[in-house]
């Protein structure tokens, strides 16, 4: 068990997958247990895809690679960088069995830092090749809603803020419909229900402007996630499963649109890193 803390709250860690495992301020669980009844995952990596490729597959260079959802990150063993009693950074570079699937070199750090009742996640994607480097990565954090016996899944309300219509990029099966978006009202709190994901995750385009969301349960306990320059965020929980949690997820990257040609150099949200460049993201989350 890897561990940081301070007189706020506290945080655990697998290795696997650089996952965050547990977030406690000492009388409320945060964080997802995850059960596999209801889904095996806490709070994982998404590298180097965010969602589902067309057919499970991509072509880069004349060459056909197979690729699950959401990429192998989540699933692979990351190296123990640093740990002191507040922080701690995880690392994970390609390998012969990254390679196979995923023909690209690449360096990835995430850094967990502690600030009062706050956790800021860090990604950092290096290029440590001579050629470009294309990836797509994301965050998947679930949230436990039944934080006391006081707790109703259908009581939850999600905040954002500033409050606003924003654009929602519906799912066609498990691919983005982006030529067709919706709008979603939450100029005012959103009421959460089952039902709202009966098509999958509801999918904001922030177009990557600074936004706080906020998960409050019945009785004013929750998570306020700050987003700053993440161009999507998806907002899930299982449906039909009567699960407890629900997941805020900032991307940069997004599933394959429905009319993708698979062509990995033209999928929609794709980065791109030169040469010995990098890329910085992350997001942070609040316990309330």
């Amino acid at each position: 068990m890897i561990r940081i803390s301070n007189h706020y709250i506290s945080a655990e860690f697998s290795t696997i997958g650089a996952q965050l495992t547990r977030l406690s301020d000492g009388t409320h669980e945060y964080l997802w247990s995850g059960n596999p009844a209801f889904w095996r995952f806490q709070a994982p990596i998404l590298f180097p895809i965010v969602g589902r490729l067309k057919n499970d597959q991509y072509t880069f260079n004349g060459n056909t690679y197979k690729m699950h959802q959401h990429g192998f990150a989540r699933e692979s063993e990351f190296k123990l960088i640093k740990l002191d009693e507040q922080q701690v950074t995880f690392g994970l570079t390609d390998n012969a069995q990254t390679t196979q699937n995923y023909p690209f070199k690449f360096k990835l750090t995430v850094t967990y830092t502690l600030n009062k009742e706050t956790i800021m996640v860090n990604y950092q994607v290096m290029n440590p090749g001579s050629d470009e480097l294309l990836f797509s990565i994301g965050a998947h954090p679930a949230f436990n809603m039944s934080l006391d016996s006081r707790s109703d899944f259908d009581r939850v309300k999600l905040q954002v803020s500033p409050a606003a219509k924003f654009e929602r990029i519906k799912l066609v099966g498990p691919y983005s419909d982006i030529k067709h978006p919706e709008q979603i009202d939450l100029t005012n709190p959103l009421t959460i229900k089952r039902s709202l994901f009966d098509n999958d995750a509801i999918i904001l385009n922030l177009h990557s402007q600074p936004v706080k969301m906020g998960l409050i349960n019945s009785s004013e306990h929750g998570v306020e996630i700050k987003l700053t320059n993440s161009p999507y965020v998806g907002v899930w929980s299982p449906f039909p499963k009567n699960a407890p949690f629900i997941c805020i997820e900032p991307w940069w990257g997004i599933a394959d649109n429905v009319d993708s040609t698979g062509n990995f150099s033209q999928k929609m949200g794709i980065n791109r890193l030169s040469s010995h460049e990098q890329f910085d993201a992350g997001y942070s989350i609040k316990l309330i």
